[in-house]
């Protein structure tokens, strides 16, 4: 029994010594191989949806290194021509135009509103994105004559001039729509009404603006009215002449829509000039972006004091003829 069991082992240890050695005569050949595979011909293929763009990750533009700039999804871009519209398909007739932080979530502007082109301007000057304003200035104001200028030979029928905010009372209060919602406002609204008048501002609930928030004239002077008491002056830089309105009145707050008609009225120059007083302005930003909420109505060709009443202005601007 011993002498079969030493057999055994003996047998054993054989075959584990042959096995071994046939792996080391082999050894040459398996370097052979790797010799002959270079770094370059090994290839890594990672599909697209494989790829995790955590919001972790900082965006383009914003502080993040070059090798993370180049691994983030494609940012929307906003062309001139057909800012949310596939590049094979025709441009829509209607425009929306808004400025926003480059933090700013304006994702409904291309997903829930119908037939409307988007034009957003980034004022965080993000040299990434497409359509940006050249410095954070003049609040809203900066982009809407901004899309004016470059766009002026390239308008559609009828252009929105809103905020980026989608709905919410703490952000979209002035928005007159259900949920205060910018989707709901600009997809309820008549354009019909808008090609007829020119001019339509979104807002229909008169307070605040009408209506005579602003009387630049106004006598003792109140220096808390500090948008009434640059008014004048303002007048004067921007349209060159002396004829300023004793009374304005206008429900707030720099949310429209206007004509191409309505805009071509007046000459890119004139556009230019007013962008100019806005960027040379010493007034401070929110200063300077009132000026003009009360002046918009005025540049697209009513009277100073444009107050409609609220059953009126809804029945205009977002019935149905």
């Amino acid at each position: 029994m011993h002498s079969l069991l030493r057999l055994s082992v003996a047998a054993l240890t054989l075959m584990t010594i042959a096995c071994f050695y046939y792996q080391l005569s082999d050894l040459p050949n398996i370097r052979n191989v790797l010799q002959h595979v270079s770094p370059e011909k090994v290839q890594v293929t990672v599909h697209p949806s494989h790829v995790d763009y955590s919001t972790s990750r900082t965006a383009p533009g914003f502080g993040s290194s070059q090798e993370e700039e180049q691994l983030e999804q494609p940012a929307a871009t906003y062309t001139e021509a057909s800012s949310s519209s596939p590049s094979d398909a025709e441009p829509n007739d209607k425009a929306v135009v808004m400025g926003a932080l480059s933090t700013d979530d304006v994702t409904w502007a291309t997903t829930q509103l119908k037939g409307w082109d988007a034009f957003v301007y980034t004022v965080d000057n993000n040299a990434s994105i497409t359509l940006h304003t050249d410095r954070n200035k003049g609040k809203e104001a900066n982009a809407y004559l901004s899309y004016i200028i470059q766009n002026y030979e390239l308008l559609p029928s009828t252009v929105a001039f809103v905020h980026s905010h989608e709905f919410g009372w703490l952000k979209a209060w002035h928005t007159d729509a259900a949920r205060h919602s910018n989707v709901e406002s600009l997809n309820s609204l008549n354009t019909n009404f808008v090609q007829r008048n020119g001019y339509a501002n979104l807002r229909c609930i008169p307070n605040p603006g009408c209506p005579d928030e602003v009387r630049p004239f106004r006598e003792p002077v109140d220096e808390s009215k500090t948008t009434e008491v640059a008014f004048a002056a303002a007048w004067r830089d921007i349209f060159g002449n002396d004829d300023v309105p004793e009374v304005i009145g206008v429900a707030c707050c720099a949310q429209f829509a206007v004509s191409r008609d309505q805009i071509l009225k007046r000459t890119r120059n004139e556009y230019v000039r007013m962008h100019q007083w806005l960027m040379n302005t010493e007034l401070d930003d929110s200063t300077s972006g009132r000026v003009f909420e009360y002046l918009w109505h005025i540049i697209f060709g009513q009277e100073s004091v444009y107050c409609p009443s609220v059953g009126q202005c809804y029945r205009d601007v977002y019935g149905s003829d």
